[in-house]
């Protein structure tokens, strides 16, 4: 049975009459009529005795009334509880975040967020691999590089810049490449979570450069692949935010700098903005704030 059907039948019973009912309700009092004729043909029985001075409810009529109504109450609360959605968030907000993103730009954004809306619970993953929003049901996420998934909406939160490292130590032994095809000439030490970890890419002018390099470590995190680097096992491509701390201190220089590499954006993703849910729209809110605030290129 439809709901509407019901709760139009209680409101003709409980104001005392269809006209009453259709005035309430803001509809014809024809339309009213013919639902209720609808829903006695569907249950086969009269509901209603209706004369032109009164109206009875039937024994079936009262029985419906009596096993509807808790249904009905159940309904109404769901419809509110939703409702309550759209004004204030609430809920778990899941959010998903490559690893070093997140340990290195969410700590203050997720404290504000969990000061201002403290009724929202919070589900973090993180993982350097994409995951699928809508399979794993996730809220947002936020991602670098070139965007693959063109169903989400996407939010650019700003672009950081890469550079190649490697320790003093590693140099004097080593030498120093001053030429991007020079690294064949070294050991060098990727980073696999990147779509295309071997694939170095370089910039000089209007000129671009690809080096496919043959690496002697590979790792699944970046703080690593700085770590192994700092240890002079090898060159290292790493983001400078990353990497900086590391050389203001002297241990990694920067190399060939007349070489950048293009400057990699990063974003926050969700499904659909249409229906952005107030919790995933605050949080969103709050870090593209944050973000505007940093300068992810130093």
């Amino acid at each position: 049975m439809d709901p509407s059907s019901i709760e139009l039948f209680a409101s003709v019973v409980e104001l005392g009459g269809v006209r009453a009912a259709a005035q309430k309700l803001g509809l014809a009092r024809s339309s009213v009529s013919r639902a209720l004729a609808e829903l006695e043909a569907k249950l086969g029985v009269r509901l209603l005795e209706r004369s032109t001075r009164a109206m009875k409810v039937t024994e079936a009529g009262a029985l419906l009334l009596e096993r509807a109504r808790p249904a009905l109450v159940m309904l109404a609360d769901a419809e509110s509880a939703v409702r309550a959605l759209k004004k204030r968030p609430t809920g778990t907000l899941k959010i998903a975040a490559p690893p070093l993103v997140a340990e290195q730009f969410l700590p203050s954004v997720l404290e504000r967020y969990g000061r201002r809306y403290p009724e929202v619970k919070l589900d973090l993953r993180l993982d350097d691999a994409p995951v699928s929003l809508v399979d794993e049901g996730i809220d947002c996420a936020i991602r670098t590089g070139p965007l693959s998934d063109s169903s989400l909406v996407a939010r650019r939160l700003g672009a950081g810049s890469g550079h190649v490292y490697a320790s003093p130590d590693y140099l004097a032994s080593r030498g120093e490449p001053s030429h991007p095809l020079a690294l064949s000439e070294h050991d060098t030490i990727v980073f696999t979570g990147r779509r295309q970890p071997n694939r170095w890419v370089f910039e000089a002018g209007d000129e671009r450069i690809v080096v496919n390099v043959v690496p002697k470590h590979r790792v699944n995190s970046l703080l690593l692949a700085r770590d192994l680097c700092r240890a002079s096992l090898g060159i290292a491509h790493l983001p400078t935010f990353i990497a900086r701390d590391s050389a203001h201190r002297g241990e990694l220089r920067e190399l060939m700098p007349d070489f950048p590499s293009p400057a990699a954006s990063m974003y926050v993703v969700y499904p659909n903005a249409r229906l952005l849910a107030p919790k995933t729209q605050a949080f969103i809110e709050l870090l593209t704030s944050y973000f505007a605030t940093i300068d992810l290129s130093r």
